[in-house]
C-alpha cells in the first residue's frame, strides 16, 4: 500500500500500473496480484489503509463533550491536509468510499450523542439535523470540498470549521437554534 501510496502521490490515481507497485514495493508482480488479484480491489484496500494512517496521526477522534467537536475538527482537517493526495484520492474512488462511509457513521453517532444535553431543547427532527450539520461541517467531504473546489487550504478550513461549529454550540448552549416552520 506504500508503493500505491506514493505513486498516486507523484502521479494521480489512474496513472499507474501493478507492475510499477511491484518495482515500487521491492516484489514480484504476481506478489502483487496475490494479495490483490485485480487493480481495482488494490484500489479499494487503499481507503482503508488511509484511515489507518489518519487514525494514527489523530484525525479520526470521536468527542464525548459538545467542547471537543471543535478541536476534533481541526486536528482532522490538519491531519487530512497532511495526507491530502491519498485522502483525495480514496474520497473520488466508488469502490474505496466505504471506508469513509463507516467512519462517518460512527462520527455521527458521537457527535448526535456528544451534543444531546445541549439540543434538548429543540424537537427531535430538528436536533438531528442540527447534530449532522455540526458533523458535516467538519467531515472529510467538507474538507475535500474546501480543498479541491474552493482552493483553500486544510489550515485556513480547519479554522474555519472549528470557528463554525464553535459558533454552532455556543447558540445551542444560549437555547438558540434553528426557526422552523411547523407548516
Amino acid at each position: 500500500m506504500e508503493a500505491v501510496a506514493a505513486l498516486i502521490v507523484e502521479r494521480g490515481v489512474t496513472d499507474f500500473s501493478i507492475q510499477e507497485v511491484a518495482d515500487r514495493a521491492g516484489v514480484s508482480h504476481r506478489t502483487v496480484y496475490r494479495h490483490y488479484p485485480t487493480r481495482e480491489a488494490l484500489l479499494a484496500a487503499l481507503a482503508p489503509w488511509t484511515m489507518e494512517r489518519v487514525a494514527a496521526l489523530g484525525g479520526t477522534g470521536l468527542p464525548e463533550m459538545p467542547d471537543e467537536v471543535a478541536p476534533l475538527v481541526r486536528r482532522k482537517f490538519q491531519v487530512l491536509d497532511e495526507m491530502a493526495p491519498l485522502v483525495a484520492a480514496a474520497l473520488t474512488l466508488d469502490a474505496a468510499r466505504l471506508a469513509f462511509v463507516q467512519q462517518s457513521a460512527r462520527s455521527g453517532r458521537a457527535t448526535r450523542s456528544a451534543l444531546v444535553g445541549i439540543t434538548a431543547h429543540l424537537a427531535p427532527d430538528v436536533a438531528e439535523v442540527v447534530s449532522a450539520l455540526v458533523r458535516q461541517v467538519g467531515s472529510s467531504r467538507m474538507w475535500f470540498t474546501l480543498r479541491d473546489e474552493e482552493g483553500i487550504d486544510g489550515a485556513r478550513s480547519a479554522d474555519v470549521a472549528a470557528w463554525a461549529v464553535e459558533t454552532l454550540i455556543a447558540a445551542l448552549r444560549a437555547g438558540g437554534g434553528p426557526i422552523v416552520d411547523g407548516s
